[in-house]
């Protein structure tokens, strides 16, 4: 049964065993509902396999057919948006909402990863905008919460709002270090180092070997004037980095 292939291709591509999922997946034959689905899969095989090409290729190929062409445009952004290649998802993303007449509740993730690749982008006014409407479909959604509140603060605008928004988000995922460093980030643009500096040592002790994190909290303790704890975690930050043009600005605080 289709069903029973779908799960065996599924446990042989969780044990690494590429060939045997993809083979396990060939099976559902074109005129099962699940047929859509095993295409998918395999495409994901073949990304996990570091057959990028493809993969793209063949999410490209289904996106053509009018009965899988939302889903593998979908697929195609979310590939794309996993490899940082945004301007790519976002086309992909802008052509799967492009099918749907009126976006409704199912249609959020969609939305919402659209607003994310926007936000890559720099074009912060239409990331706005799309957050915005996924948050009006998930009006509890601590992701969406946190991602918006985030980027206000970061900015510094609409900051009371920021900070109600990731208060929301971490009540309801307070083991989340990245929420709670979103806390943290918010009050050190709000001016209250006291507090950020709590919830910054929290996130670190939740995520220890996040640089983007231990650069806030070097931030925090500069501002409250512990320099020499500051230096050390920026030294730290500096140290996991791969990112060039984020090395450089830690290491021109740490001179």
């Amino acid at each position: 049964a289709p069903f029973a292939m779908m799960m065996m291709g599924d446990i042989a591509a969780l044990h690494g065993n590429y060939r045997a999922a993809v083979d396990d997946y060939n099976t559902v034959a074109k005129n099962q509902p699940l047929y859509w689905l095993s295409r998918v899969r395999v495409s994901e095989v073949m990304e996990i396999s570091h057959n990028i090409p493809q993969a793209i290729a063949m999410l490209e190929d289904l996106s053509k057919n009018p009965e899988t062409k939302l889903e593998a445009l979908v697929s195609l952004g979310d590939l794309h948006r996993r490899h940082e290649d945004f301007a790519k998802a976002l086309k992909a993303y802008d052509a799967a909402l492009a099918t749907i007449d009126k976006p409704s509740e199912e249609h959020w993730p969609l939305i919402y990863a659209r607003g994310m690749s926007r936000e890559r982008m720099n074009d912060w006014d239409g990331a706005e905008k799309d957050l915005l409407q996924a948050l009006a479909f998930q009006p509890d959604n601590p992701m969406i919460l946190n991602f918006l509140g985030y980027s206000w603060a970061d900015k510094g605008i609409n900051m009371d709002k920021a900070l109600d928004y990731i208060r929301r988000a971490v009540v309801q995922r307070p083991d989340d270090g990245y929420i709670v460093d979103s806390l943290g980030w918010a009050l050190y643009r709000a001016g209250d180092y006291k507090e950020s500096i709590e919830w910054l040592e929290r996130a670190v002790s939740i995520v220890p070997d996040d640089s983007t994190i231990l650069d806030h909290l070097g931030d925090a303790y500069w501002q409250s004037g512990r320099k020499n704890e500051a230096k050390f975690k920026w030294q730290r930050a500096h140290e996991l980095s791969r990112d060039t043009a984020f090395r450089s600005t830690v290491e021109n605080k740490i001179t």
